[in-house]
């Protein structure tokens, strides 16, 4: 690619341009679907960071199916209240719930 195109951001907007088509189509998929299973798991790093993954399944043809939904830092404080908060901010922006659904 000829320098005069490239730009040092260039790199981070190919990947949230990639990242938006994948949360498009992840809504697609869920929405779908009137029941999941959610699964949470925290991970606490080497240097004391936590992380917390979180993973929608559904049953497509007697198959389980798992979607990953979000992988977060906890910035708060790993306390239940920030971990839920992280679960249900997941759940509103991915599933495109609203509060009152969940």
């Amino acid at each position: 690619m000829p320098k005069k195109h490239w730009f040092n951001i260039l790199g981070w907007e190919i990947v949230g341009s990639i990242y938006d088509v994948v949360l498009k189509c992840t809504k697609e998929v869920i929405k779908e679907f009137p029941f999941l299973a959610i699964s949470t798991n925290e991970v606490l790093t080497s240097n004391t960071k936590s992380w917390i993954s979180i993973h929608v399944y559904i049953l497509e043809n007697w198959q389980r199916i798992p979607i990953l939904l979000n992988l977060e830092k906890v910035t708060n404080g790993v306390i239940v209240e920030n971990i839920y908060n992280v679960i249900l901010q997941t759940l509103l922006i991915q599933r495109g719930l609203i509060e009152v659904e969940i």
